[in-house]
Order: structure tokens, then sequence, then C-alpha cells
């Protein structure tokens, strides 16, 4: 079963870095990037429980 991980309000390489932090524990089956103009980014991981 497939469990989802929201990371928002990120900037820069930040997100880069939580991402790969998050996956050392964990199986990544996709990652959703978006952006918010002038403002942050963000990601959905969907990832294996």
């Amino acid at each position: 079963m497939n469990k989802v991980r929201y990371f928002e309000k990120y900037t820069g390489y930040a997100l880069e870095d939580k991402i790969n932090e998050f996956a050392k524990d964990h199986e990544i089956v996709q990652i959703s990037v978006y952006l918010e103009v002038d403002k942050s980014v963000g990601a959905m991981v969907l990832y294996k429980a």
C-alpha cells in the first residue's frame, strides 16, 4: 500500500534536502513538485508503506 507525504513552503534546495532525508527511511514511488509564483516550493511524495 502507498502513502502520501506533503512537503510545503520550502525555498531553494531545502525541499530537495528534506526529500533526500525522507528517502533514507522510505521507498519513494513518485514525486510531484509544485511552485507558487514568487513564493515557495512544495512536493507531494508517494511512498511505499
